[in-house]
């Protein structure tokens, strides 16, 4: 080969290195030739995490094998990122052998990253055991707890702390709140009766206010009164404002400001973070046609387990496209009571005994 043509191969694998070096560098930074649009795109990903963390994940119907577990610096949550995808609606679709699938059209965006990090998948026949043998913790559970001169004793106790000028009183904390008599303005102290606190500014109508009324109280230390079905919120200005003339019970969830409550036949949460007049919003999870005779939080405030006939439901807060919602459990009787432990992950139900069933790999 003659040093001339050997000039023109370097010059022309140069060319090609300097034309090419562009393009790497492109794809490298996600960017794509879109032929239908005839124009450069910027691809998207997917952030997701399910529970458990073993699971097959479904685009468009298409295994993926290009899933790559990450840990962010500091956090012990793996997560799963599916990069280099067009922007376009993908049909998304998480499956386990045994456990109910997961499935939600979400779009990806030029550039952007579409977040579903709280994908939970629960067993199809969860193991069931008798409550019969732990006796020790039918104590938590509020609807086995039947001992009246407990709770008599209990008052008794209260009413040398705060007197006897109280309608209703939950303990909380190491704390004390009470509605008190006649004023229907609730209080806050500590144990001793030390520290006493207003915490409402608007008074609630005593007329209408019993042993029966209930006070709800949040970590975070939102406070929501449950009185003849009427379910009042403490707002940002300490005042009382009614969210539903027609719930059932209602009940925050660990360590947050978000309040769940239902109707006979409909789910709301109540969430801070999205603003309206009052401060707040009642987002509606779910209606049926059928009487929903409970509801309670399951191991994070993105799923809640109802009652609906002689079935346990499960369904996800999580609005973009349909929320996924499933029979869990199916019932023999129409007790319709459940408690949720989030300590021990544990979800308990009444069907004519108690009984409960492990939740560890699924939360």
């Amino acid at each position: 080969m003659t040093l001339k043509t050997r000039k023109i191969l370097f010059l022309i694998c140069l060319l090609i290195f300097i034309a090419g070096v562009p393009i790497l560098v492109g794809y490298a930074l996600g960017y794509r030739y879109n032929l239908k649009d005839n124009r450069l795109i910027k691809t998207g990903a997917f952030l997701l995490k399910t529970q458990p963390s073993e699971t097959n994940i479904y685009l468009d119907g298409l295994l993926q094998d290009n899933k790559m577990m990450i840990t962010p610096k500091g956090l012990i949550d793996k997560f799963i990122i599916i990069t280099g995808l067009e922007p376009k609606n993908y049909l998304l679709e998480i499956k386990l052998e045994n456990y109910h699938p997961w499935k939600k059209n979400l779009k990806i965006k030029e550039g952007l990253v579409t977040k579903a990090d709280n994908i939970v998948l629960l067993p199809k026949s969860p193991e069931i055991f008798s409550l019969n043998n732990e006796e020790e913790i039918i104590e938590i559970l509020p609807f086995s707890n039947n001992n009246f001169d407990q709770i008599n004793d209990q008052e008794k106790i209260i009413s040398k702390i705060i007197g006897n000028h109280f309608f209703t009183y939950t303990i909380f904390q190491n704390n004390i709140y009470y509605l008190e008599k006649p004023s229907g303005i609730i209080y806050k102290t500590d144990l001793s009766g030390k520290n006493k606190k207003q915490i409402n500014l608007t008074c609630l109508e005593s007329e209408n206010l019993s042993k029966e009324t209930k006070l709800i109280i949040s970590d975070k230390e939102k406070i929501a009164v449950l009185n003849n079905n009427l379910l009042y919120l403490l707002n940002q200005n300490n005042q009382l404002i009614l969210i539903s003339n027609n719930a059932k019970s209602a009940e925050f969830f660990l360590d947050s400001s978000d309040l769940l409550w239902f109707t006979s036949s409909e789910i709301y949460v109540w969430q801070q973070n999205i603003q309206s007049e009052n401060g707040g919003n009642s987002q509606l999870i779910t209606r049926y046609g059928k009487e929903i005779k409970n509801a309670v939080w399951a191991g994070d405030s993105n799923h809640i387990f109802f009652i609906v006939g002689k079935k346990i439901k499960f369904i996800e807060t999580d609005d973009r496209d349909q929320r996924n919602v499933f029979d869990f459990i199916e019932l023999k009787n129409e007790d319709g009571n459940l408690f949720y432990d989030s300590k021990n992950k544990k979800l308990y139900f009444l069907d004519g005994e108690i009984y409960w069933t492990d939740l560890k790999d699924s939360f």
